[in-house]
């Protein structure tokens, strides 16, 4: 029970709060306010009180409070902008703000939940996928207040997700700056500053946002448990349509299930949905879903399951990767797959591979890394295939020849684009074949497009098709243009399997680097650039010899039988291996280490 003082005053709330005693407080602040006969002063302990409830998650209680403060003195500036603080949409922060404002032009702390307000609607409209008005909110945030993290994570975001491929006004700097203090920005700066964010600013960031759960680990105490199949569990909550799901079944159908148990437990996405597609639900995997369960209770279902080795699919593209992981789910945590970097120490191991992460990169790696044999990278080449359409109702020319950018909406880089831009200028009847991202991204590429001199309709845009159409159209281009800062991915080694040789970027980071190990696997090393300069070079030279286009054709076409990438079974037993080594490590009580699995 909290003793509050016979006659409480808010200066004994206000020194209890500095005592580190913020529930004492509240109550301290909740007496003034209920034997007060004075109106400001109740109003302000009131005040004080709905700020103590706030802060310790409870908004809607100090919502109550707030506006019952309010009521008694509608003139304070700084309740109003606190009240914003407690709306959960934008459009009641907007209005809430506004009104702090007009109550006191003057208040900072108004203008400053205004420029919040202007952050969570430019979220709200880009989840509508109403990237200009998203813009527009963040740009507004953004010169409210210029050094508000999340008013620039805002704005760098709504500009790359909008087609507009300039420096973000002059302010890679300063995005350079914000990095230091990512914990204020949600999200990984993978996805925030993009080429902005190098190997060792993702390290750091991914650090400072709370991956370091790993170092914590006791091995000799948790170690996997022998005499019984290693149990490997898989998690992640985007199996239904994100394209690390398409690459996964062929995996599971492959795996040892007589000297191995594998569960594949399916979290939450944003929504709250736990499902996968049909092609995981039907390849053979035990299926676990954890809907309804918070992070401590998914990780108590692993503990009670037995999982050895717990292969996170998600990263940091789950809402909280804290959730389950500072819950210790499993005895060993691996980042697999599914998020194109670090996250720190919140896994003991990352899987990749040489190529991907070469020695000059290992100090950008909070993970033990595990090196494969050749792609880190799951496929699955049983995926059903719609007969190859022609190009007349693909919208393509005939007789030109056809680069293709198919990239995502919020990746495509500048320094790419030029490249891409200088082969058309340079090869005579090309074209380059896009997604359609929509109004405004189509209508910036373009105005792109015709600043380095190159025709609108030399670019020529592709509607988003189910798997199965997309896979079939990929054979109608010539080459594949990949980006720079974030390579092709799936996407990629869907584009090889078709046939469709690619030049890709090498950067340093585990995101640029992954064209450089799906050619590695599939028997064209040569097709590795180190610049955009070089990957324009190297294309142009390919357009003008259609003998070479024809040899690397045939190579694809042989390597779909041979090549490493596609070898799914090599693939599975390497992986295995690589689990138990791990497993032996821990069982010898040794801590992770980097690991070289043999062919």
């Amino acid at each position: 029970m909290i003793f509050v003082p016979e006659s409480p005053t808010l200066a004994q709330a206000k020194a209890a709060l500095d005592l580190g005693e913020p529930a004492k407080a509240a109550e301290i602040a909740e007496a003034v306010a209920r034997s007060s006969i004075n109106e400001t002063e109740t109003a302000q302990a009131l005040h004080f009180s709905g700020l103590m409830q706030a802060q310790a998650g409870r908004p809607h209680a100090g919502s109550a409070r707030i506006r019952r403060a309010l009521l008694l003195s509608p003139e304070r500036a700084s309740a109003w902008a606190n009240l914003a603080q407690c709306s959960s949409t934008a459009g009641n922060l907007l209005s809430l703000a506004r009104r702090g404002i007009m109550t006191n032009p003057r208040a900072s702390l108004a203008w400053a939940m205004l420029s919040v307000a202007h952050h969570k609607r430019a979220q709200e409209e880009r989840a509508e996928r109403r990237f200009p008005a998203a813009l527009d909110h963040s740009r507004r945030s953004l010169l409210l207040r210029p050094n508000y993290a999340e008013a620039m994570h805002g704005f760098v975001i709504e500009k790359r997700w909008n087609g507009l491929l300039d420096a973000p006004d002059c302010l890679i700097d300063r995005c350079l700056q914000i990095l230091a203090r990512v914990t204020k920005v949600p999200g990984h700066p993978i996805m925030t500053f993009g080429p902005f964010a190098g190997l060792r600013d993702q390290l750091e960031a991914a650090v400072g946002a709370g991956g370091t759960l790993g170092l914590h680990r006791d091995f000799a105490r948790r170690s996997p448990g022998s005499g019984k199949p290693l149990h490997i569990g898989y998690i992640g909550s985007y199996l239904k349509e994100h394209a690390l799901a398409l690459a996964l079944p062929e995996l599971f159908r492959r795996h040892d299930r007589t000297n191995f148990q594998f569960t594949l437990y399916i979290a939450p996405d944003a929504t709250g949905a736990t499902d996968c597609n049909d092609s995981i639900r039907d390849c053979g995997i035990e299926i676990v879903s954890l809907s309804g369960l918070d992070g401590a209770q998914q990780a108590e279902r692993l503990r009670q399951d037995g999982v050895d080795i717990l292969s996170d699919l998600d990263g940091f593209l789950s809402q909280d990767p804290l959730d389950i992981m500072q819950h210790d789910p499993a005895p060993i945590c691996v980042n697999y797959f599914g998020f194109p970097g670090t996250c720190g120490t919140l896994h003991d191991y990352i899987i990749g591979d040489a190529r991907l992460i070469p020695p000059t990169a290992r100090s950008g790696y909070g993970e033990r890394i595990i090196h494969l044999p050749h792609c880190y990278m799951p496929f699955d080449g049983g995926r059903p295939v719609s007969p190859t359409p022609n190009r007349v109702s693909a919208g393509l020319p005939e007789d030109a020849f056809v680069f293709l950018g198919f990239h995502s909406q919020n990746k495509v880089a500048a320094d790419a684009f030029a490249s891409w831009m200088r082969c058309l200028r340079e090869v005579p009847d090309s074209v380059i074949w896009m997604l359609d991202h929509g109004d405004s991204h189509r209508t910036n590429l373009l105005s792109a497009a015709q600043r380095h001199g190159v025709a609108p309709e030399r670019v020529i845009f592709a509607p988003k098709l189910n798997n199965e159409n997309h896979l079939a159209r990929l054979s109608l281009a010539d080459l594949y243009l990949d980006n720079s800062w974030f390579n092709a991915h799936t996407t990629g080694a869907d584009a090889l399997w078709r046939g469709l040789p690619i030049v890709t970027i090498a950067g340093e980071t585990f995101a640029s680097r992954v064209g450089t190990s799906l050619l590695y696997a599939a028997g064209l090393p040569d097709l590795v650039t180190q610049s955009p300069e070089e990957q324009a070079d190297i294309s142009i030279s390919l357009a003008q010899a259609p003998r070479r286009m024809a040899a690397l054709r045939s190579h694809l076409k042989s390597a779909v039988k041979t090549a490493p990438l596609f070898d799914m079974q090599s693939y599975a037993r390497a992986l295995e291996r690589a689990y138990q080594t791990m497993a032996e490590r821990a069982r010898q009580n040794l801590p992770p280490a980097d690991i070289t699995i043999q062919p």
